[in-house]
């Protein structure tokens, strides 16, 4: 089983070996990163890198599209001198990389690597989904156990319980009557 860094390296090199970029600079840039195993662990593959706080863009694509931007906070850099140097001294910080490769052979590899981007409005939404469904999902439980706990008062015939949790209930639902509390 190879770790997930030399997942990475393969995939690096295979990119080298199949398709040298026009431009040295990204070459050596990738080499760079191939290089520093502290690196390797904090780069993830991604989609819409220029969400990230520390994002690359790589495009292999012969089409007149921008070939390599930096996205640091927010600011587009179009010069790999810039990410190389923040490479450089902040290995520790997370980069997120966007290849764009002009043919799909390395598809397999490149799918075992691809993380969400935490950070793009895709991922925020579906978050924020997940977060509403998982606060109504826990509502729905904590209602249900109340209920059942004023049900157990009631067979055993603990009225003062049962009216402790009918309170319970009420305040959590927000159906508080001022005079039950006074």
């Amino acid at each position: 089983m190879s770790s997930l860094n030399d997942l990475k390296r393969e995939f690096i090199r295979r990119i080298l070996d199949k398709y040298r970029h026009d431009d040295r600079g990204i070459n050596y840039l990738l080499k760079f990163i191939l290089e520093h195993d502290e690196l390797l662990n904090n780069i993830e593959f991604t989609h819409q890198s220029n969400y990230a706080p520390r994002g690359l863009y790589i495009s292999f694509l012969l089409d007149g599209e921008q070939p390599f931007v930096y996205f640091k906070n927010e600011l587009a850099y179009f010069y790999q001198e810039q990410a190389f140097h923040d490479l450089r001294l902040h290995q520790q910080e997370k980069y997120y990389i966007e290849i764009v490769l002009p043919e799909r052979d390395l598809d397999d590899l490149h799918s075992q690597l691809i993380v969400e981007n935490p950070y793009s409005p895709d991922y925020i939404d579906y978050q924020n989904q997940m977060d509403s469904y998982l606060d109504h999902l826990t509502e729905s439980v904590y209602i249900h156990k109340l209920e059942q706990q004023i049900n157990e008062a009631l067979d055993t015939q603990d009225f003062a319980r049962m009216d402790e949790l009918v309170l319970d209930l009420e305040r959590y639902r927000g159906e508080v009557n001022d005079y039950r509390t006074k």
